[in-house]
């Protein structure tokens, strides 16, 4: 790991995450490596707090040796603001992270991307109204992004999945920590076919607090962002005011006046977002129309691909609805065996996961 890179973890590290004087700093010293001379000066302790002025100048580069040190066993990258693999739509945000943490491939940063956030707890009609937008995004070239926790998030990101397109997930952890610990294998799917990246270094465990500062990085990272489903006080309205402050063009999707989960979307839409109605909607409002030309049908996955474990899982899956015990029970194969399996077919689009653990074959 060369020194640039040590000097940008360790103002990392004494800044935190979310710093909004980063910038003023950056601009005032000249450079990362003017900043860390000067540490111990009057004009640090000036722009610094006191406990920032007490961080830079007890941490020293020696200090990232453990975090260094694992990104170079792992494999992970470190991209610092002064890069040119620092994504640009990151560089204009009021609030930039100073560095990323990336495990995949960087370039996906720099691509079109659109946001997809919503309910952990989605209802059927949020996970459809997922597939029905995400889909054609994706197949027609958009990267999507959003943050790996359960329902919502990873509905997005296998909607890309499924039809080979591009997706980042973005940690409110360390980059080392999956949250939740059952998405490690998409996990990894999603590795091979994009970029997870995290503001927040190895060893860090998350927090309530650390994913709303995250959020503003899915926006960030985004040409627009679509809300999903958002209950009036959520993480994902959280979402919606980082994109608006930034920018970012908000699409909500319509919900019933019924649902609590569409209150934040139902308000959003009646203070201006822009109503996500089909891809082809949303492609136009942004003027990339022309990326919808190139896009062919989409095909489901046919049941003669399907060998081994999975046609066993399929053919259980043809009598209805299962839960993960039953399933376990008729296959007679641990649940750990059973989860990998379903968490390929989902990705296939053989199989839909529903709420309370049970799941239901698609074709």
């Amino acid at each position: 790991m060369t020194e640039r890179v040590r000097l940008y973890i360790w103002l990392a590290n004494v800044l935190g995450p979310c710093n909004k004087k980063f910038r003023e700093i950056l601009t005032r010293f000249g450079s990362v490596e003017e900043i860390y001379k000067r540490r111990e000066t009057v004009e640090a302790a000036a722009l610094l707090s006191p406990s920032e002025y007490k961080r830079a100048r007890t941490l020293t580069l020696s200090d990232t040796d453990r975090i260094c040190s694992y990104c170079e066993r792992a494999g992970t990258k470190v991209i610092c603001y002064g890069d040119d693999e620092y994504p640009e739509r990151l560089r204009e945000t009021n609030i930039p992270p100073v560095l990323l943490y990336l495990d995949g491939d960087p370039k996906v940063l720099d691509t079109i991307c659109i946001a997809g956030v919503g309910s952990r707890l989605p209802t059927q009609y949020g996970r459809d109204a997922v597939r029905f937008l995400c889909e054609p995004l994706a197949a027609a070239g958009v990267t999507l992004v959003s943050g790996l926790a359960a329902g919502t998030d990873t509905e997005v990101h296998k909607a890309a999945l499924k039809v080979n397109g591009k997706t980042i997930s973005v940690l409110g952890t360390g980059i080392d920590e999956t949250y939740p610990k059952k998405h490690l294998e998409i996990r990894g799917i999603i590795e091979k076919n994009g970029a997870v990246v995290s503001e927040y270094p190895p060893f860090t465990k998350g927090a309530p607090y650390m994913f709303a500062l995250r959020n503003r990085l899915i926006s960030g990272l985004s040409k627009a962002v679509i809300i999903f489903e958002a209950a009036k006080r959520s993480g994902t309205m959280i979402t919606a005011g980082w994109a608006l402050d930034d920018g970012r063009e908000v699409f909500a999707v319509p919900g019933s006046i019924l649902s609590e989960k569409s209150e934040g979307t139902n308000r959003l839409l009646k203070q201006g977002a822009a109503p996500a109605i089909s891809a082809l909607d949303i492609l136009e409002t942004l003027g990339l129309e022309r990326l919808f030309a190139k896009t062919e049908p989409l095909k489901k996955i046919s049941v003669p691909k399907l060998s081994g474990f999975e046609r066993v899982i399929y053919d259980v899956l043809s009598n209805g609805e299962t839960d993960i015990d039953l399933l376990v029970e008729r296959t007679g194969r641990s649940s750990g065996e059973v989860l990998s399996a379903l968490a390929l077919l989902e990705l296939e689009g053989v199989v839909e996961s529903l709420p309370g653990q049970r799941y239901k074959n698609t074709l």
